[in-house]
């Protein structure tokens, strides 16, 4: 198990946020993630844990200090951790795709295309970032949700419904739905898969994942911009649509006047925390 760097912190609410560099095995270089760590959990008491995945445009540092998610995290004694989204630092992705605007991608999967062989975030927050931090911090281990924002929000989706053991409560804000619905977003899928691309999305679309889903029943909460500029990526219908006949039910919010951006995550992040706490059936 790598060794945790702490590169920044401050007191928030009585409880910590902090940030943490260390090796990353399956990404191959260093990785750092953000913890916010509640009163409780700086006192060494088990909280729950929700583990946020950001967008990709954004940073794990943004949803830090941009939303003020610590106050209601504090007030309901929740752990959050959001990992830096990006598999590769921007500049060596520059150097090895052919377009910028692809090079913010990483999905939150396994990419098995050779010229992609460090994109391994989901084997990295599944297989070393939850025990890393379930292991160093003081974490209830069957109080676990997660939660995301647009590309993390399709992440977010697809280890829910892939790993409902594991998680017990879900939250999205302008989640990208079904990147298979999207011509641009499958010529993403094409650089990570190759020829593969359409059977990957068995494993990686979450209108997929949510109409093959047999496991407990879940409760969503999807907030949505209504001036979501990226609205034709999402295809938000189409997961709507297949959840209803499924073991999920979605509560879904059109919030009037927001954007796609962090805007919207800040105005209703309360909500979401308060979501997890019901979810996971958590008294503090």
């Amino acid at each position: 198990m790598s060794e945790l760097k702490e590169v920044w912190n401050f007191k928030s609410h009585e409880g910590y946020q902090k940030a943490y560099q260390h090796h990353s095995r399956f990404l191959k270089n260093t990785h750092e993630f953000s913890i916010y760590l509640p009163p409780k959990a700086v006192k060494g008491e088990r909280c729950p844990v929700v583990y946020w995945l950001a967008g990709a445009a954004t940073e794990d540092r943004e949803f830090a200090l941009k939303t003020g998610f610590q106050k209601f995290a504090a007030e309901n004694e929740m752990i959050f951790v959001a990992p830096e989204p990006r598999p590769v630092p921007m500049g060596d992705m520059e150097k090895r795709v052919s377009s910028k605007y692809l090079a913010q991608f990483g999905f939150y999967l396994d990419a098995t295309e050779p010229a992609y062989e460090q994109f391994k975030m989901y084997s990295y927050v599944m297989n070393e970032l939850m025990p890393l931090v379930e292991f160093k911090f003081p974490v209830l281990q069957d109080k676990r949700g997660i939660a995301g924002h647009s590309m993390g929000g399709c992440g977010a989706l697809n280890y829910a419904l892939r790993h409902h053991d594991l998680f017990q409560s879900i939250s999205v804000f302008s989640a990208i739905c079904s990147p298979g619905q999207s011509p641009l977003l499958m010529e993403c899928m094409k650089f990570y898969f190759g020829d593969g691309a359409d059977e990957a999305l068995q494993l990686w679309d979450p209108c997929v994942l949510a109409a093959n889903y047999t496991g407990p029943h879940r409760h969503i909460l999807f907030d949505h911009g209504g001036k979501d500029e990226l609205d034709s990526f999402l295809s938000i219908p189409a997961f709507l649509r297949t959840a209803m006949f499924k073991n999920l039910s979605v509560t879904y919010r059109l919030k009037s006047g927001y954007a796609h951006g962090m805007d919207i995550v800040a105005a209703c992040i309360e909500d979401h925390i308060v979501h997890h706490r019901k979810e996971l059936n958590w008294n503090p």
